[in-house]
């Protein structure tokens, strides 16, 4: 199954900041900030420090990807708090 691409039709850019991320939090917070005015959107499987509703908000089609979650998992047997927390129960 084919889950609807995070960015339809935008270009994107990538930053690996895992320099920042061994290094502790401390560092995320400041560079998201810095990064705020380009709208960033974290790698889910990576650390990040931004609320919830940030995250969410850069994502106009979560609804998308949350559509066949719901009917595929319906249970959330593949639920974990890092998801729920980020993409939303």
């Amino acid at each position: 199954m084919a889950l609807p691409r995070p960015t339809p039709g935008q270009r994107l850019r990538a930053l690996h900041l895992e320099a920042a991320a061994r290094r502790g939090r401390g560092a995320l917070p400041e560079i998201e900030e810095r990064l705020a005015p380009f709208a960033p959107r974290p790698h889910w499987g990576k650390v990040f420090t931004l609320d919830p509703e940030v995250v969410q908000s850069q994502y106009p089609d979560l609804e998308r990807f949350r559509a066949p979650r719901d009917r595929l998992d319906p249970e959330r047997v593949f639920r974990n708090e890092y998801v729920d927390r980020s993409l939303g129960a």
